[in-house]
């Protein structure tokens, strides 16, 4: 009997195609190579042949990438790198103690394409290193400087050459020059700015303000000295403004002044850092000034047990979405998270360092449709019943208790089986 014939056909070695990663578009290989780290696109890929250097060096790549060394690193290892990579766009030099005037000037001459430069301020840098970079990287468009005190006027007389600027970070005390003065005659297109630790008089945060006015839409003031107030009332002058983060804005046990707030509609973003205590009176004017804000974040801010502060700004702001408060003794309780309630499109809820909060609150938060992230973090009161409670709240997308004490697995491992897609943090020792 014979053989039946199979139906596949036999193919000759002849035939037969290889196929190998060398094969592959280049569009693939981007594709592969995205998924390398910065030092392996640097130290292995480049060298492995001339193709695959060429797509090791395409900007889809570099896109994202960003070059910070650490304190260890040597400075003849980093100039080595820097020259490997001609598509860097991105640098973050703060974590280094002493940054040279080779490691500015190899910057400037190996990459031309640089967008973000963060440093901190060197004796070491000269003035003709800064020069170069200013030269050979036109495109900057955000500049962090720390460590002011090493920097001299001529030095950042160059840095405000970068017309091309966007986003400015300055940190440190220098009493030798008139820094604001200095941005708000240079850096024509800048829209946001951070000024943290920097001295500055009234008449020079004027001059910033009505400079800036057409353009600035992020602002983050750390002031250290009480005469800092003076910054509330010229913020009228930013009509673009939509991010706005004042720190250390008083001692504490100290008022306010929120009456010198100005109307400012625009503002999504508001941040308060270092206050004092928050009064009443003092709150509904400032709150009116900030009605359309979507995100509020109070830290280390008090209040008097006899003022509802919570219930004044969940009036005044029914556009809020996401809420932080951090350290803010006597503001909330479980009768006040009640008030929240008002507030029907919040989405995220944050709860640091609060002895206030019980189970009761779980009950109230609840009634809110568009809650979908909450988060407490040593909140000492809430026990396991929390999470129960919680169980029967479908929408809710994540959830975090860490370094809350009173939680058991038993309870932990009850949630997961009522909410399976729920994202669970458990930082703190779980009971048995």
């Amino acid at each position: 009997m014979r053989r039946r014939k199979s139906a596949r056909t036999r193919i000759s070695s002849r035939e037969m195609v290889t196929t190998s990663i060398h094969a592959l578009p280049e569009e693939v290989l981007i594709i592969i190579f995205s998924y390398c780290s910065y030092s392996e696109l640097v130290d292995c890929l480049q060298f492995v042949c001339t193709r695959w250097q060429q797509v090791s060096r395409s900007k889809l790549l570099w896109k994202n990438l960003v070059y910070a060394p650490g304190a260890d690193v040597r400075e003849r290892d980093i100039i080595v790198k820097l020259r490997r990579s001609p598509r860097l766009q991105a640098v973050d030099f703060s974590m280094q103690v002493e940054v040279s005037a080779d490691m500015v000037r190899t910057l400037g001459q190996s990459c031309h394409e640089l967008r973000v430069l963060h440093f901190a301020g060197s004796q070491d840098v000269s003035v003709k290193s800064l020069r170069s970079l200013q030269m050979n990287c036109p495109d900057i468009e955000e500049l962090s400087i720390a460590d002011l005190i090493f920097m001299n006027i001529r030095k950042v007389k160059v840095l405000a050459d970068f017309t091309r600027m966007k986003t400015l970070i300055v940190k440190g005390i220098n009493k030798r020059y008139d820094t604001v003065e200095l941005i708000a005659n240079e850096f024509p297109h800048l829209e946001h700015l951070e000024l943290r630790n920097v001295l500055f008089t009234k008449k020079d945060l004027e001059h910033l303000m009505e400079r800036k006015q057409d353009h600035l839409s992020v602002l983050t003031l750390c002031c250290s000295t009480r005469d800092h107030y003076c910054v509330l009332p010229y913020l009228s002058h930013c009509t673009h403004l939509k991010s706005l983060t004042l720190e250390r804005l008083c001692r504490h046990f100290e008022l306010l002044p929120f009456e010198a707030f100005p109307n400012l509609p625009t503002v999504s973003f508001l941040m308060l850092t270092f206050g004092g205590f928050l009064n009443i009176s003092y709150c509904k004017a400032f709150f009116k000034s900030f009605s359309q804000i979507k995100e509020l974040h109070l830290f280390l801010c008090q209040v008097y047990e006899s003022d509802d502060i919570i219930s004044l700004f969940a009036r005044e702001c029914p556009l809020l979405q996401k809420i932080t408060f951090n350290k803010c003794y006597g503001l909330l309780n479980d009768q006040r998270v009640m008030e929240l309630l008002f507030l029907k499109q919040l989405k995220s809820l944050t709860i640091i360092s609060d002895h206030n909060i019980t189970d009761k609150a779980m009950e109230y938060l609840q009634n809110l449709p568009n809650l979908r992230y909450l988060s407490f973090y040593h909140c000492d009161h809430i026990t396991e019943k929390s999470l129960k409670i919680l169980s029967d709240f479908p929408k809710l997308e994540f959830l975090e208790f860490s370094h809350c004490k009173r939680m058991s697995k038993k309870s932990v491992m009850y949630l997961k089986r009522k909410l399976p897609h729920l994202l669970l943090r458990m930082e703190n020792p779980i009971r048995t």
